[in-house]
C-alpha cells in the first residue's frame, strides 16, 4: 500500500509543476485544465513507481511516460493539427518521465537498503 501511495504523491507533484508550466507558458489554467494535469500525472506517477519494468528507472520512467502520453500528442499534434505542440509536449513527457523514474529509483533503493523512505 505505502509503494502505491509514494506513486501517487510523485506523479501530484509532476502534476503540480505541469500546471505551473502552464500559467508560465499563459494557458488559461481552467478547473478542467488543472484537473486533467494533476489527475494524469498522478497516474504516470503511480504506474512508474508500482509497476515492475525490466528495465533501468530513468529508462522506465521515460518510456512509461512516453507511452502514457502518447493520446495527448496524438489528439493535439495530429487531430487538431496544433503541431507546434509536438516539441513541447515530447520534452515535458521526458524531463517529467526522466525526473518520475529517477526519484521512484532512488527511493526504491533506499527501501531494499532497509532505509526508510522520505514519504
Amino acid at each position: 500500500m505505502k509503494n502505491h501511495l509514494i506513486g501517487l504523491i510523485l506523479g501530484l507533484v509532476i502534476g503540480v509543476i505541469d500546471c505551473g508550466l502552464f500559467a508560465a507558458s499563459g494557458m488559461p489554467l481552467t478547473p478542467p485544465v488543472i484537473i486533467s494535469a494533476l489527475v494524469f500525472w498522478t497516474a504516470v506517477g503511480w504506474v512508474i513507481h508500482s509497476v515492475t519494468i525490466p528495465l533501468p528507472s530513468i529508462l522506465k520512467g521515460l518510456v512509461v511516460s512516453l507511452f502514457l502520453n502518447t493520446p495527448w500528442i496524438i489528439e493535439f499534434v495530429f487531430v487538431q493539427e496544433l503541431s507546434d505542440m509536438l516539441i513541447p509536449m515530447l520534452s515535458v513527457a521526458t524531463i517529467f518521465g526522466v525526473l518520475l523514474g529517477l526519484t521512484s529509483g532512488i527511493i526504491n533503493k533506499k527501501s531494499d537498503r532497509g532505509v526508510e523512505a522520505p514519504i
